[in-house]
């Protein structure tokens, strides 16, 4: 209705105007050569007006023919992004599904449709060559993609990851500061580059990092004190590791050592209590025999009441009768023995155990235990299984602070467990590991 109205305003207005113009009676007179005109100025202004606006139509018809390639090419660019753009989630939907050859054959349309894509084509064609075992094909492409700032940051962290699998840690190591300059201190990278650090026994940078996986709340403050503990007693200064943290097991160790060294027997003996309360290990055990009062020294007997008091701090685990047997075996006190090994044997039967009842009974049968016994806890490494003679700092895999007093068979079924592994990282998610 309104549409209808408005047009007849605009018909009633344009004879109105033309009206008006033929209103003009003044002659108007043309001369083209021998040629001459004479008609009135308003049908001359009318036909000019009429001419004006047949030209401009034929102008407006002239240039949407002149136009019409330009149309085509537009619709045809408009057609590829949408076809690039199919290719594109057709392709990570194939890599989703484990398709490879599909994957690669969107590749291949997604760079045929467009000429830059930014570096998406190299994160397909890096996945589908992962996928397909072809770590070399994959590395190819993420280095293709430090090429483009809108996937630089997948292309370092797929070469970072190519590095760990290869466990190529030293180039590994170059990527990882990499991704931290140009890209900032994420959890993951911090992380990441913490545990290179480690590897790399640069115990300078790692502290660096872990002061800020601190500051920026990736690590809480028990974490970040244990992984400063476990530095500082790997370069040999157990009292200030011993004030960051007190419990593990090595730090109170060496500690304890530190302070029979230099006289303190009361503080070592306060140190070697809580070890028993909460840890019951053989060399404080020994330590403890050592501090023994002097009238002590020579007689059997107050020796023994001497370790019995120790025992008494924890007698309802299997080791402390374990260890306290063991050394009443060795001092021939056989029939004392059997009575702290009688708990260990019925809660916890170990093969030392068994073999330290056999030579209080050697005709018990005992030996015949052996095979459905467990095996002794010993200073072992929580991620390759290899048992060393003492703790230190890093395993046979150069893994730092992996080594920890456990029976090798809870370590075998903790790996089954957990998958306990090397250094890994996920493409699209890592999983925060603490710096501990």
């Amino acid at each position: 209705m309104i549409s209808t109205f408005w047009f007849l305003i605009k018909v009633t207005v344009a004879l109105g105007f033309f009206m008006w113009l033929a209103a003009f009676d003044e002659p108007a007179v043309l001369t083209f050569g021998p040629y001459t005109i004479t008609t009135h100025i308003g049908i001359l202004l009318i036909l000019a007006v009429i001419t004006l606006y047949l030209s401009l139509l034929f102008i407006r018809w002239v240039r949407a023919i002149l136009s019409v390639p330009k149309a085509i090419a537009v619709r045809q660019e408009k057609m590829q992004i949408q076809q690039s753009f199919q290719s594109l989630s057709y392709g990570l939907s194939a890599i989703a599904a484990g398709d490879t050859e599909t994957a690669d054959d969107h590749v291949r349309k997604l760079r045929k449709y467009l000429k830059d894509d930014f570096g998406l084509s190299s994160l397909i064609a890096a996945l589908s060559a992962r996928l397909k075992g072809d770590e070399a094909g994959a590395e190819k492409q993420f280095k293709a993609m430090l090429n483009h700032n809108e996937t630089a940051f997948l292309g370092l962290k797929g070469l970072l990851q190519t590095a760990l699998t290869k466990k190529d840690y030293r180039y590994a190591r170059v990527l990882a500061r990499q991704v931290y300059d140009r890209f900032g201190a994420q959890s993951w990278i911090l992380n990441t580059l913490y545990t290179l650090e480690l590897h790399h026994k640069d115990l300078a940078a790692a502290q660096k990092i872990l002061k800020q996986q601190y500051k920026k709340n990736f690590i809480n403050k028990q974490n970040y004190n244990h992984a400063r503990a476990v530095m500082a007693l790997y370069i040999g200064d157990a009292k200030t590791a011993y004030k960051l943290d007190k419990n593990p097991l090595p730090i109170a160790l060496a500690w304890a050592r530190m302070l029979q060294d230099r006289g303190k027997r009361r503080a070592c003996l306060k140190v070697i209590k809580d070890i028993w309360v909460d840890t019951p290990h053989p060399e404080a055990l020994a330590i403890w025999m050592t501090l023994a009062p002097k009238k002590a020294q020579n007689d059997a007997t107050l020796l023994l009441a001497w370790a019995e008091d120790l025992y008494r701090l924890n007698p309802n685990h299997p080791d402390s009768g374990l260890y306290v047997g063991e050394w009443t075996v060795r001092h021939s006190l056989t029939d004392r023995a059997k009575q702290f090994l009688q708990y260990p044997i019925e809660a916890n039967p170990t093969i030392r155990a068994y073999q330290l009842m056999n030579i209080c009974e050697p005709l018990s049968g005992w030996l015949d235990l052996l095979p459905s016994a467990k095996a002794d806890k010993a200073w072992i490494s929580g991620q390759t299984g290899k048992i060393f003679e003492s703790w230190q700092g890093y395993d046979d895999a150069n893994a730092f602070d992996q080594i920890i007093w456990a029976s090798p068979d809870d370590v075998r079924r903790l790996d089954r467990e957990t998958s306990i592994s090397g250094l890994t990282l996920d493409f699209f998610s890592s999983p925060i590991k603490t710096a501990a």
